[in-house]
């Protein structure tokens, strides 16, 4: 009669045997198989939806949500100035918009080195001026 460990260890060999053969099976379905890919996605997207009971933000929603959080923290970090309004903001483009564009390529690279250090100016003063810097060196 075999012995106890002689029977264990075989069906131990056996079961992992077929674990590896499952795997390779299995993992040649998934590269092979389109309509078994097709269903694997949407037993996997189903599966994260019961496990996740919340969809998941969009890429816009996050970008909103770290704007959101630069925002409040340039905010709390201001040490009492006041921050600029939209309407300071639009005015301020609206100024930059209406401004003359020079014609020759002289000095149009004189303008923009003029804008560029007026940005750069404002950029060195502090949080509030911060905004109209980057407005300025961006519609520069």
């Amino acid at each position: 009669m075999a012995r106890t460990s002689t029977v264990l260890a075989l069906v131990g060999i056996s079961v992992v045997a077929s674990l590896a053969t499952y795997a390779v099976y299995f993992d040649y379905k998934r590269r092979n198989d389109v309509a078994f890919r097709k269903q694997l996605s949407q037993l996997f997207s189903a599966t994260a939806f019961v496990l996740d009971s919340q969809p998941r933000p969009s890429s816009a929603e996050r970008q909103h949500k770290k704007v959101d959080k630069s925002v409040k923290l340039s905010a709390s970090s201001s040490s009492g100035e006041a921050s600029a309004s939209p309407y300071d903001l639009k005015a301020a483009l609206e100024e930059i918009r209406s401004e003359p564009l020079p014609s020759t390529v002289e000095a149009r690279e004189k303008y923009f080195l003029d804008q560029l250090a007026v940005g750069e100016a404002l950029i060195a003063r502090g949080n509030p001026p911060f905004i109209y810097a980057s407005l300025h060196t961006a519609c520069s």
